[in-house]
């Protein structure tokens, strides 16, 4: 069930221990595919944190869906299935919005064209799942799945893009605060931003950033001078406080910015 070359990684060890045990629940519980519907039941019955899941997507141990579906990345690394065994997931739409890489992890098809910054692929060779050698049956259903995607006139990429832009366009508009200029797909910064949407809704994201212009706290008008940094923002401890307006004129809560400098790079946008 479990690769000694995914779980044995540093980035898998260097997680804490409920969000390890969080990874193994959700592949125990997977389909043959790799697919599950019912990551927030899992995470309710051991007591696990969004924190811990949130973790998991950010160092991409598991790939989120926008209906909630969510498949475990290094699923073929893991796991091994004779074809007579074999039963297909019944998410076939998801399916196809995947592309396996040589090495048999999955990755989303707007990735598969860039270099996976993931230390977790370790493996190079190419391995053999369900009895099929990868690039046999399993290459001609991805093909005929990125052929359906192709055809459609608005992708969710689309959707993704011009809520990312969305948000840069309304951060750039408070005043006395560094300029986003732009986020990269797969660093640390976007893949919060894009949790965040996923749980609260574009609308929400917008209003937190409203939260911020009138917030002379978080605008760097307080005594000790300190101001709001967009990674720092979306965050997943901090992001609720602002949306529900903890750092409003009347309700001057610190935000304990402890690690700003070793996070913010100076002020510097992370890229």
């Amino acid at each position: 069930m479990f690769s000694m070359k995914i779980i044995d990684s540093d980035a898998f060890l260097d997680m804490p221990l409920s969000t390890q045990a969080l990874y193994f629940h959700l592949s125990m519980r997977a389909d043959d595919d790799g697919f599950l519907n019912n990551a927030k039941k899992i995470m309710r019955n051991i007591s696990a944190t969004q924190n811990d899941y949130d973790l998991l997507l950010m160092k991409r141990f598991i790939i989120q869906f926008p209906d909630g579906i969510c498949v475990i990345k290094h699923w073929r690394i893991n796991n091994y299935l004779r074809k007579d065994r074999y039963s297909e997931t019944l998410y076939s739409e998801e399916f196809s919005m995947l592309d396996v890489k040589e090495n048999g992890s999955y990755c989303l098809k707007e990735e598969s064209g860039v270099p996976d910054c993931n230390h977790n692929d370790t493996t190079t060779k190419p391995v053999i799942n369900h009895g099929i050698p990868l690039g046999d049956a399993e290459k001609n259903r991805v093909e005929k799945n990125r052929e359906e995607k192709n055809s459609n006139t608005v992708s969710n990429d689309t959707v993704r893009s011009t809520d990312v832009q969305r948000v840069t366009d309304a951060w750039n508009s408070l005043p006395g605060l560094s300029r986003l200029t732009k986020l990269v797909s797969g660093s640390q910064r976007y893949d919060w931003l894009k949790v965040r949407i996923r749980d609260y809704g574009i609308d929400e994201v917008l209003r937190a950033i409203e939260n911020i212009r009138y917030s002379p706290f978080l605008l760097g008008q307080s005594k000790g001078g300190w101001t709001v940094t967009f990674d720092w923002f979306v965050r997943p401890n901090n992001f609720p406080k602002v949306l529900d307006g903890n750092y409003l004129e009347d309700k001057s809560e610190s935000p304990e910015p402890k690690d700003q400098k070793s996070h913010d790079n100076g002020g510097e946008i992370w890229q």
